[in-house]
This record gives structure tokens, sequence and C-alpha cells, in this order.
């Protein structure tokens, strides 16, 4: 019960302070010229976490959109032009990385060096 009541306090101080950043741009036409958005994000701990988030997410109205790239992965549901919520993990826990050769990469910033080349075999 403890951890639920902790949960609703977070969720009605986040709407709080929504709600007293829709008053303040409401009051200050010249912050609305400017181009802003709210991204929320979550940081899932391991695989189960990140499904539950990710299908909480999935769940609604809105658009999804998965990203992957070499570092992690993204559940992200856009509630509007300005305001999206996205769920991250490392890659890693979620696909199993398999390295399929290495590659040389030039000097441009940095010495020479060999790097390797991955594939992901996500689930």
């Amino acid at each position: 019960m403890k951890n639920e009541n902790e949960a609703i306090e977070k969720i009605d101080n986040l709407i709080e302070g929504l709600t007293a950043l829709k008053e303040f741009l409401s009051e200050e036409p010249e912050l609305n010229l400017c181009p802003y958005s709210i991204h929320y994000t979550l940081y899932a701990s391991d695989k189960d976490e990140f499904s539950r988030l990710a299908a909480t997410l999935v769940g609604g109205a809105g658009s999804i959109e998965k990203k992957y790239d070499n570092y992690s992965c993204s559940v992200t549901r856009k509630f509007s032009e300005h305001v999206e919520v996205s769920v991250n993990i490392e890659r890693e826990q979620v696909c199993e990385k398999i390295v399929v050769g290495k590659k040389i990469v030039p000097s441009y910033y940095s010495p020479e060096h060999e790097e390797e080349v991955v594939e992901w075999k996500c689930k």
C-alpha cells in the first residue's frame, strides 16, 4: 500500500507541475512563440519491467514508435505534437548482441582503430 500511495503522490505532483506550466505558458505569449516539447522518460531496470511499461504505453490512444540504436531500445507514445512519454532500456537487456565481424575505422578525431560489426537478435 505504501508504494501505491507514493506512486499516486508522484503522479499528483507531476500533474500539478504540468498544470502550473500550462497556466504559465498561457500567461506568457512571448514563450508561446518558441518551439517547445515535453518528453517524459522512464528507464526500465530489467526486461520484465520494460515489457510491462511498454505494454502500458501501447495500450492507449496516440501514435507509438519503437526505436533501437546500438545502446538502447525505446517505446514512445506521442500524446500530441509536443507531449510524449518513453520507456527506455539498455539494448543488451532485451536483445542478443551477435558479433559478425570487425571493421577498421579510419582516423578522423581519434586514431584508426578496429570495431566490432554486430547484429542484434531481438524478441
